[in-house]
């Protein structure tokens, strides 16, 4: 999907992209970025900001050429070898080549992520880069299944890719104070060229925090990606006190499909991906976020976390 402005032509504009991968290939599919995408191009649209927003991906075949002989019964490390394989990377390059319009050299390029060589392709064109994370602070992190820490070369050539982009571009957007700091010291960057810019919530907060009665045992998980946000180690933690207090509750949000730890869990309710953007989910997702009075993220690796930010803001 793509969108388009009509700004007047005098007005400051962006040529946005979301880069692919593990991010996502859409930039308003609400689950690309975690939802980031969507809300950050639709805010720049209505400012009048940004020209045109586009996504990157390959093929379906040419993608399973890629997958199948990285093959690993561990699907992490099956999908971190594709996705972090030079190869990949340079494909996806390779779209934004085919992608790139005249009228993109009259504005300042915003690059998500740093799965393609934005900076490469538009040369003089001024592009930035947003991230919430590095692969320097990704290799280091406990989340790196053991079949895949060992892979020096991928480590390596997925490091060098990242910091050659982050060399290249004329700023480095990051989330974080902690982000920031890793870009300079992790690549080097000039710190006058890395600037903290934040990310904001995916959810309207209350005009007035909800009454609840913290008693209820109410407790909420939110994440996609239910391994890396330790949801596994949740569910059995929550058996245990499941037979302590009898009218506990877990409720899951954010998988698309349930997990086999979930299924038949007693006192654990799955609500899969709630989609904010249909009326019917989004009023499920507001009434769990009323009712809960424990969120709870045991993540082995966050890059930013932004449902904490939204609980926070329910007061949970």
């Amino acid at each position: 999907m793509e969108i388009t402005g009509d700004t007047p032509p005098h007005e400051p504009l962006l040529t946005g992209f979301i880069s692919g991968g593990l991010m996502g290939s859409d930039p308003l599919d609400p689950t690309s970025f975690s939802g980031s995408s969507r809300a950050l191009f639709l805010a720049l649209q209505r400012q009048g900001a940004v020209r045109r927003a586009f996504g990157l991906s390959i093929s379906r075949a040419a993608f399973a050429l890629r997958a199948l002989p990285r093959f690993h019964r561990n699907r992490e490390v099956w999908r971190r070898r594709v996705y972090q394989d030079i190869g990949y990377r340079r494909a996806l390059t390779r779209d934004l080549e085919r992608k790139v319009e005249p009228a993109d050299h009259d504005t300042v390029i915003l690059q998500l992520g740093a799965y393609a060589d934005g900076p490469a392709v538009y040369g003089k064109t001024p592009v930035m880069t947003y991230q919430d994370s590095l692969a320097a602070e990704y290799w280091t992190s406990p989340f790196v299944p053991r079949d895949l820490a060992g892979d020096t070369k991928l480590k390596e050539k997925h490091i060098a890719f990242e910091k050659k982009i982050a060399l290249a571009t004329q700023r480095v957007l990051t989330t974080s104070g902690y982000m920031r700091r890793s870009f300079i010291e992790n690549y080097d960057v000039p710190p006058e060229r890395v600037v903290i810019v934040g990310m904001g919530m995916h959810v309207t907060p209350p005009a007035a925090l909800p009454e609840r009665d913290y008693a209820g045992n109410v407790f909420l998980f939110i994440g996609k990606e239910f391994d890396r946000k330790g949801g596994p180690s949740l569910v059995a933690a929550f058996a245990r006190l499941k037979s302590v207090i009898p009218s506990a509750e877990l409720h899951i949000v954010g998988p698309v499909q349930a997990p086999r730890e979930v299924q038949g869990a007693d006192g654990v309710h799955f609500h899969g991906f709630l989609n904010r953007s249909d009326e019917r989910q989004a009023a499920q997702f507001y009434t769990l976020m009323h009712r809960a009075t424990a969120f709870i993220l045991p993540t082995h690796y966050e890059p930013h976390g932004i449902a904490p930010t939204e609980a926070m803001s329910y007061g949970i």
